[in-house]
């Protein structure tokens, strides 16, 4: 980094630091700062997305492409009597869904198998081949492998991480802002890292607006928005006094889709979300309040939620996000006078909410 790069980037710095900052400062910190990230991908998930919008690479596309095949895996199995054996045959994109839950899941999990991951990343390449759209296990593979706790233990344990552990954000504000605080000091740039860590919130409203219905594009040609979401709500306590429940802001994608439930003989809509940021922003510190508007008025009837889901451009002002036209509540965020009455989000990882959506729609 040559010397007048280093003196534009210090006194954008310093100008975030003083609190008298809005977007532009944020996105041109990223901007300047992206050339020398080093290859960090948490940096420059976002950097490269203020330098190229429209995106079909990186850590928010590969989590897409896994939920996208994770919804149709849901499809094909959960709510079907389909069940998953990888000694047998099985739909051929699991292989990527197992790939990446690999790549993706604690350590902590592997310790039962007795294997690393690139042990089994291994596996999955070698071990499987795939035939008009279906996988099979190779009988070469199925003779003779013979690692850790063996092929059965194996394969059960990859049918464990693809349909019972649940997956984490890509990454959170933490270690987003973390990466930009390291790439300051790494470059040079002079500054106290508690004064920085003050404006973290506030940096964040700015990024989580900035990838506000932000596009990208996945291999199979398909186009995913994300958007932020959140939730905030009001129930009565057992004294009778109206309590708010505020949720943390995060960025995250749906998936919508459609199950037949064979034991009531038709279709239910099924909304999958996936949850690519995390933020430690409460939605009622930093949304304003016309954001927020009551269930009842936004879906009076169940089904009608999904006639129409069009969620509005954010705007930050003094640090809060706001409506950029009057919200009409068809986006994430949302407030409930009672708990009980609380916007569904469903996610099939919990058959209960399923159920109650379902007994409420009829």
């Amino acid at each position: 980094m040559n010397r007048s790069k280093r003196i534009g980037i210090q006194k954008n710095l310093d100008k975030i630091i003083s609190g008298t900052f809005d977007k532009e400062h944020v996105l041109h910190l990223f901007t300047e700062l992206r050339p020398f990230a080093n290859g960090d991908r948490t940096f420059l998930e976002f950097a490269d997305f203020v330098a190229h919008p429209v995106r079909n690479t990186g850590l928010f596309v590969e989590a897409l492409e896994f939920q996208e095949y994770r919804s149709q895996f849901f499809k094909d199995y959960f709510f079907t009597d389909n069940r998953l054996d990888l000694s047998g045959s099985f739909k051929f994109y699991i292989l990527d869904m197992m790939k990446y839950m690999v790549k993706t899941t604690e350590p902590h999990h592997f310790k039962k198998i007795k294997l690393d991951k690139k042990s089994i990343l291994k596996f999955i390449n070698e071990g499987f081949e795939v035939s008009n759209d279906m996988a099979n296990l190779r009988s070469d593979f199925r003779m003779s492998y013979n690692s850790g706790v063996g092929l059965v233990g194996v394969l059960e344990f990859l049918e464990y991480i693809v349909q019972l552990i649940s997956v984490k954000p890509v990454f959170s504000q933490k270690m987003l802002l973390s990466s930009l605080s390291r790439l300051l000091h790494q470059n040079g740039i002079v500054f106290k890292s508690d004064s920085l860590k003050k404006q973290y919130n506030k940096i964040m409203v700015y990024i989580l607006v900035h990838l506000h219905r932000s596009e990208y594009k996945l291999p199979n040609k398909s186009k995913v928005y994300c958007k932020i979401a959140g939730l905030e709500y009001r129930r009565e306590n057992q004294e009778g006094r109206v309590v708010t429940i505020s949720k943390l802001l995060s960025l995250s994608a749906s998936f919508d889709s459609k199950v037949f439930m064979k034991d009531l003989g038709q279709e239910f809509p099924i909304r999958q979300r996936s949850q690519l940021l995390d933020t430690t922003l409460l939605a009622l510190e930093w949304c304003d309040n016309s954001i927020f508007m009551d269930v009842e008025t936004i879906f009076p009837d169940f089904k009608q939620m999904w006639a129409s889901y069009d969620d509005h451009d954010f705007e930050v002002i003094n640090f809060k996000i706001c409506s950029t036209m009057p919200y009409e509540g068809n986006g994430e965020v949302t407030v409930t006078k009672k708990e009980e009455e609380g916007f569904f989000e469903f996610t099939l990882n919990s058959k209960k909410l399923v159920e109650q959506s379902i007994l409420h729609s009829l």
